[in-house]
């Protein structure tokens, strides 16, 4: 559990792991282990909420070849 306010690099840090959970790209291990800090960390939790509302809105951004 966080124990300060997230940084701008926890958050990116936050963004990368939802997007490869999103892709795929995570171990099954390594999903489980940031669900299960999701599950308990309310910081990361709103990060993660943030990040499905971003994607729903379609504010992300194309992809870069």
């Amino acid at each position: 559990m966080w124990l300060h306010k997230p940084s701008g690099c926890t958050q990116i840090l936050l963004d990368l792991l939802c997007y490869e959970l999103r892709a795929h790209g995570l171990s099954p291990e390594m999903r489980d282990l940031l669900e299960q800090h999701v599950a308990e960390c309310p910081s990361c939790s709103r990060g993660v909420l943030n990040f499905k509302e971003v994607l729903e809105e379609g504010e992300f951004c194309p992809e870069v070849h």
